[in-house]
């Protein structure tokens, strides 16, 4: 609960336990409808969780109901159900009083916020998005499925998918102290189009799905270069096990100092594990065969390191301007994995300008020249890193780096240390 309280503090709610209808209570509130002076219910979540806001109806005037006296969000426009809610109690104090309640049925829809109190109509029940749940306990093959409907609100609904993830986790039991979580998700935006993201995280709780999944959600039913897609549909599996295999990268060595175009680098990485000796993880890199001579530095990272390389540079594919570009900018931000090691080699061959998102690769000086002479303001540069991956048993951090040299013909006798 203190959690979601963190969620929900800035919009000015509170969240309280309360428990369910039972049979006495049911048979007694079974007439239960809106009218002046009851309890109304809007329910924010419904199915194996329940969150519900509660209040008090002001009025009902033909089918049309007036209520709480107060705003919700006061956006005016609104989608939210509504029906009747039954009063445990009222817990008095001097600071917040507040009721324990249950919801009832939901009987219409309310459809306005404003600052004066809100409004509904009793009969069609607003459309809520389904949200699946899986969760597999590695250990004892422990498996439960939860599912829920979540309502339709552009602050509302990131936060209440978030929480009902780290519920899910941790509803039933604690993860392990040591812990790897393996996840995968979809979210379908409707005609927008589909998200879906998949990684393996290890000592960090449930966050990266947090992450993955409220990332997107909130990204896009509050962007500003159009209307918010209709979700119409959450699914989320989780894998827990116990152990921690995170690692640390500490450094990169290279089998040699000079190598010739199109060949293959070769050397090794050495990692610090967690509560086990350092260990090293071979590694290669083919070399394009028109590389030019120079000198350059062998990258190798993590995923959230190769991503800000990414970001840095190529800066206009993260720069969305359409609510399908911004689905697009979200979507290559999960593309990479924590278990996966990152080598990258920056190369001039492939840079150029991007005007708006149009890339202009390999652009001859002069050309380039007169592009940035015209001072457009969505112009800009990017360079490119040719880019290789290389699967590991661990969950990274941290990045190194090796220097070498490339020469066509190099006068001296190529030395690779361990024969290679």
């Amino acid at each position: 609960m203190s959690a979601l309280g963190e969620l929900l503090s800035p919009a000015g709610l509170m969240p309280v336990k309360a428990g369910g209808v039972n049979a006495p209570q049911a048979k007694e509130a079974a007439g239960a409808k809106l009218e002046p002076g009851a309890a109304i219910a809007v329910p924010l979540v419904t199915g194996d969780a329940d969150y519900s806001a509660v209040g008090t109806v002001t009025d009902v005037l033909d089918g049309r109901v007036l209520a709480l006296g107060h705003s919700f969000y006061a956006e005016g426009e609104a989608e939210f159900p509504m029906g009747p809610a039954y009063v445990h109690t009222v817990v008095p104090t001097l600071m917040r009083s507040f009721k324990l309640t249950s919801p009832l049925n939901i009987t219409g829809t309310l459809n306005r916020d404003e600052q004066t109190g809100v409004a509904g109509r009793i009969g069609p029940k607003p459309q809520m998005i389904p949200m699946t749940v899986n969760v597999e306990w590695k250990n004892d093959r422990r498996k439960q499925t939860y599912r829920y409907k979540l309502c339709r609100h552009r602050y509302l609904t990131p936060i209440l998918a978030r929480y009902l993830i780290y519920d899910a986790a941790w509803g039933w039991r604690e993860l392990p102290t040591y812990h790897t979580v393996r996840y995968s998700m979809a979210i379908d935006f409707g005609k927008l189009g589909k998200y879906s993201a998949s990684n393996v995280s290890s000592d960090s709780d449930v966050y990266w799905v947090l992450s993955d999944l409220g990332r997107p959600i909130a990204a896009l039913l509050n962007n500003p270069y159009g209307k918010p897609p209709k979700i119409t549909k959450i699914d989320v599996r989780m894998t827990i096990d116990s152990g921690d295999i995170t690692a640390r990268l500490l450094e990169v060595k290279l089998d040699g100092l000079t190598y010739r175009p199109g060949e293959t680098l070769t050397g090794e990485v050495t990692l610090r594990l967690f509560r086990k000796p350092r260990t090293t993880l071979p590694v290669r890199f083919k070399l394009p065969e028109d590389l030019p001579e120079g000198s350059y530095t062998l990258q190798v990272c993590n995923w959230s390191q190769a991503l800000r390389r990414l970001q840095s540079e190529m800066p206009h594919r993260f720069d969305p301007r359409t609510p399908e570009q911004l689905l697009a900018a979200v979507r290559r931000t999960v593309q990479m994995r924590g278990n996966v090691l990152y080598l990258r080699l920056a190369v001039k061959k492939g840079s150029g300008l991007a005007v708006d998102k149009r890339e202009l690769p390999d652009l001859p000086d002069s050309r380039a020249r007169i592009i940035a002479q015209a001072d457009n303001l969505d112009t800009r540069n990017f360079s490119r890193a040719i880019v290789q991956k290389m699967p590991t048993d661990y969950v990274l951090s941290g990045s190194a780096g090796a220097a070498f040299k490339v020469v066509k013909r190099p006068k001296e006798t190529l030395i690779r240390k361990q024969g290679k």
